[in-house]
């Protein structure tokens, strides 16, 4: 199985980074896999960033996806956590009480994350870690996307990246857990080409209380059926609504981005589409002011 995800692994990371990403990625492939994570004793959970749930502990489950947010920039940028509630009953509603999801916030501004975790109705339990224990104790990497792992029964890491953000690695992670070893179905889908109507939107000056929405178009200009995997934002205060039947060639679709800022901030957002095209995965830069 660790030969199995090793290889899956560096085939996402060279079939979506550079060179210079790629070995970044390998380096600490090879010196997370297999690690064991440290649980600190005495850790508190609370639902929706209120309740305190005493009765919540780590059990011996025989998977268990662990997230990390630090303190670094924004954090309800890094949540996305209307996805990880999808995700989450997905899981669970194939296989249920076999993984155990965990999920440990370092906040800047602990009253910010109460706040997200309330208006988002995230009702798993999470550790607000104010003292950033588990970090200290496992010393995580610094870079974001390799603050997310699955780990085994034995809180072995199997496997890491952040899920929400690659739908590569979500497959990754489904074929583990549901115990596939064969290589990804995404990576060998044909492959056809697109066209963006606009690769750069700029949304100009509006009152951050207002949400705005935008819309750019997808073309297919290939001879096979385009596939939409998935549509990934950088952000978890902009959303992204698109048709996910195959578009038929020639066939436009297009795809909706809503914004609402939770706070005054001049924006630089990236919207990034998993499809089957030869230069996948595509990217949009969503600009503004929210004055």
């Amino acid at each position: 199985m660790k030969y199995f995800v090793y290889i899956i692994f560096l085939s996402i990371c060279m079939f979506s980074c550079q060179d210079e990403k790629s070995i970044h990625a390998e380096k600490i492939l090879k010196k997370w896999i297999d690690k064991e994570i440290i649980f600190p004793e005495n850790l508190n959970f609370s639902i929706q960033g209120s309740e305190r749930a005493s009765n919540f502990t780590i059990r011996d489950s025989e998977f268990k996806i662990i997230a990390y947010v630090d303190s670094m920039g924004c954090t309800s940028c890094k949540l996305h956590l209307s996805e990880w509630n999808n995700y989450i009953n997905n899981i669970d509603s194939i296989y249920p009480n076999k993984v155990q999801f965990l999920f440990f916030f370092f906040p800047k501004n602990g009253r910010d994350i109460y706040l997200t975790l309330r208006v988002e109705r995230f009702v798993y339990p999470i550790c607000i870690d104010t003292l950033d224990v588990l970090n200290k104790i496992n010393h995580f990497p610094s870079d974001m996307q390799y603050q997310t792992f699955l780990l085994d029964k034995n809180n072995k890491v199997m496997a890491i990246g952040n899920p929400m953000q690659n739908p590569r690695i979500k497959e990754l992670y489904w074929n583990i857990i549901s115990g596939r070893q064969d290589s990804s179905m995404l990576d060998n889908q044909p492959l056809t080409t697109v066209s963006l109507s606009s690769s750069q939107i700029e949304m100009g000056n509006f009152s951050w209380e207002q949400k705005q929405e935008v819309e750019f178009e997808i073309c297919n200009t290939g001879k096979i059926p385009l596939v939409i995997n998935d549509v990934i934002t950088s952000c978890g205060c902009i959303t992204a609504k698109y048709v996910k039947k195959p578009l038929n060639p020639h066939e436009t679709s297009k795809v909706k981005i809503i914004y609402k800022s939770e706070r005054p901030e001049r924006f630089d957002k990236t919207i990034t589409v998993y499809c089957n095209a030869s230069n996948a995965p595509l990217r949009v830069k969503v600009t503004g002011n929210a004055h």
